[in-house]
């Protein structure tokens, strides 16, 4: 039988995890999104903010931790060496915007969200974005329209499974490193290995990298200083890369 204590209902949830945090002069807005029921109308609050922004621009950064657990005996469908180490909470801002939202180990996500993430009117902006845009790719949609008891082969359902999966997988063909734009924006082809502080720099930005211990991604709640500091790189990544952008 399923363990059904701490299922607070979304009424109360989206009133929870909201926190209004300073970072680099301005109020940034959080909303940590931990429950499934939420994430689609969190994203159409950051697509509203985005239509009234300058720009398709968002600022985007997963916090990894290391995979502890396995899947038993679907190895075939999910091969257990893809789960070292995982996506845990996948940061988007916008403006001064931002959404944590905690990703499902089954890999399994919104269709909203998907669709969001798959945009290519939207320039998703952050630091190690190859790391980042595969471990969205591993993410998928799944509609399901037949319940698994009343299938007749298991291994046909497997191969259903990963066609469907593959078909409704988050595609993000957009994800740009911000170094990357900036070498191409300033004309400098050295900067695209610095890291956000070097960069801010470079557009005439002081911002120094957060302080203190990394927090641990597992955990069921962030104080103020933890979630600024799980912010810093996607909102930081958003403020270079709208900087960048006003120089063309």
């Amino acid at each position: 039988m399923f363990n059904m204590i701490n299922l607070i209902p979304p009424s109360f949830l989206s009133k929870m995890g909201m926190y209004d945090i300073d970072i680099h002069g301005a109020k940034v807005k959080v909303s940590i999104v931990d429950n499934h029921a939420l994430v689609d109308a969190k994203i159409n609050e950051l697509k509203s903010s985005l239509q009234t922004s300058q720009r398709h621009v968002v600022g985007l950064d997963i916090k990894f931790v290391e995979m502890t657990d396995t899947f038993g005996d679907d190895d075939q469908l999910f091969p257990a060496d893809d789960y070292l180490p995982e996506g845990k909470i996948l940061l988007l801002c916008v403006g001064t915007d931002c959404l944590m939202i905690q990703l499902p180990a089954s890999m399994e996500v919104t269709d909203t969200l998907r669709q969001f993430l798959s945009d290519e009117t939207i320039c998703f902006l952050g630091t190690e974005m190859r790391e980042k845009v595969a471990e969205l790719g591993r993410h998928h949609f799944s509609k399901h329209t037949q319940p698994i008891g009343t299938c007749r082969d298991w291994d046909a359902v497997v191969e259903e499974v990963k066609y469907a999966v593959h078909n409704q997988r988050v595609n993000c063909k957009t994800g740009v490193e911000v170094g990357y734009l900036a070498a191409k924006i300033l004309k400098k082809g050295n900067v695209d290995t610095y890291g956000l502080s070097k960069l801010a720099g470079e557009v005439g930005m002081d911002i120094k990298e957060p302080i203190g211990a990394c927090p641990d991604w597992n955990a069921v709640a962030f104080s103020d200083e933890e979630v600024k500091y799980a912010v810093h790189n996607a909102y930081t990544s958003y403020v270079i890369g709208n900087k960048l952008l006003d120089m063309l």
